[in-house]
C-alpha cells in the first residue's frame, strides 16, 4: 500500500464518526477528484480485510466487516457496560417501534423506563427524535448510529423481523389495528 492509502486509512481509522469526503479531502490535501482516486484504488486493496469501509449518510467510515460481528461483539461487552435485561428490553421495544414514547415503552414492558432510558441515552444507544404533536408534547426516542456499529447492523431495517405472532400481540397490548396504529406510527409514516 503506497503512503498515500496509508495516510488515508490513518485518518479513516482515527475518526469516531463519519467524515464527509470533502472534510477527508481536505485534511489529506487533496482535492475531491483525486480523493475519489484514492477512494477507489482503497476499497480494492483492502477487500477480504476485517473491516470494510462503509458508505453513510453523513460520510464515510471504517466498520469491521460483518462476517465478524459475533467476535467483534464479544470483545466490545467487556469495553462497554453491560446492558441489564430491563434495558435490553426498552431498547429493543425503540428499536422496533421507533420512534417512540415512554408511555409506550412502559406500556408495552409493564414496568416504569426512566432509568433504562437515562442509562441508554448515557450510553449513546438511543436519543430524542422530537416531541410527539399531543398535549404535554412528550419526547419520541429513535436508535442511534451508535446503536447501529454496536449491533452490526447498516440499518434499522436489517433487525431481525418480529413473528406475524409476536406483532399481533403488541398490537392487541397497545390496542392498534392493522389501520389504527395511533400516534406514533403515523409520525414516522407508518412504517413498521
Amino acid at each position: 500500500m503506497d503512503a498515500e492509502l496509508r495516510t488515508l486509512e490513518a485518518v479513516l481509522f482515527a475518526a469516531d464518526q463519519p467524515i464527509s469526503e470533502a472534510d477527508l479531502a481536505r485534511s489529506l490535501g487533496c482535492s475531491e477528484l483525486e480523493l475519489a482516486s484514492w477512494l477507489e484504488r482503497y476499497r480494492k486493496e483492502v477487500l477480504g480485510r476485517g473491516f470494510i469501509l462503509q458508505d453513510e449518510p453523513e460520510g464515510l467510515i471504517l466498520l469491521s466487516a460483518p462476517e465478524f460481528s459475533a467476535a467483534v461483539a464479544a470483545s466490545r461487552r467487556h469495553k462497554s457496560r453491560t446492558l441489564s435485561m430491563a434495558s435490553l428490553e426498552t431498547l429493543a421495544v425503540i428499536a422496533y417501534r421507533q420512534p417512540v414514547t415512554r408511555a409506550v415503552i412502559e406500556r408495552l414492558r409493564g414496568v416504569r423506563c426512566e432509568r433504562s432510558l437515562a442509562l441508554l441515552e448515557e450510553e449513546g444507544l438511543i436519543a430524542e427524535a422530537g416531541h410527539l404533536s399531543t398535549p404535554g408534547q412528550p419526547v419520541l426516542w429513535r436508535t442511534t448510529e451508535e446503536f447501529r456499529h454496536r449491533f452490526n447492523l447498516r440499518s434499522e431495517a436489517d433487525l431481525p423481523p418480529l413473528s406475524a405472532d409476536m406483532q399481533r400481540r403488541i398490537e392487541a397490548w397497545l390496542g392498534e389495528t392493522g389501520s389504527d396504529a395511533g400516534p406514533e406510527r403515523e409520525h414516522q409514516g407508518g412504517t413498521r
